[in-house]
């Protein structure tokens, strides 16, 4: 995603949030970006009109599970061990990402049910360039 692209989906949900949603409702989500183990997301609440929250998702991706299923990486464990362990590196990597947006003034969480991290800040203007450089995921390489 450019810049520009993100500062526009900023804008454009803003606007549609101010005059969609309505007091009752608790509050409006956008997905603005998706890879294999991060998804970026905007929210709004009708309760503050000008405050956008932009959310990070990390997760393992679903392709992950199937390397981990009963009968598959027990009985053929070598045969997985490279790709596990150049998952786990990948792993490594997007913590360290949640630790940068953490140490950026980021709110950290973890959903146990749904098994992934969670980041979050509050905004009120329009996205910074160097904001937008640190939403930048890192780069996967398997």
């Amino acid at each position: 995603m450019k810049y520009s692209d993100f500062v526009q989906a900023c804008k454009d949900f803003c606007a549609k949030a101010k005059t969609s949603l309505d007091e009752d409702e608790d509050e409006g989500i956008v997905l603005v970006h998706e890879t294999d183990w991060v998804q970026v997301l905007l929210a709004h609440t009708p309760q503050k009109a000008d405050t956008i929250k932009i959310i990070i998702e990390v997760s393992l991706p679903s392709w992950v599970h199937e390397l981990s299923l009963p009968g598959t990486a027990s009985e053929h464990s070598s045969d997985y061990t490279p790709q596990l362990q150049r998952v786990l590196s990948q792993q490594v990597r997007h913590l360290e990402y949640l630790l940068k947006l953490s140490h950026a003034g980021f709110q950290l969480a973890i959903i146990a049910e749904e098994g992934f991290w969670s980041a979050w800040t509050l905004i009120q203007d329009t996205p910074s360039r160097n904001l937008f450089l640190l939403l930048s995921p890192p780069e996967v390489t398997l």
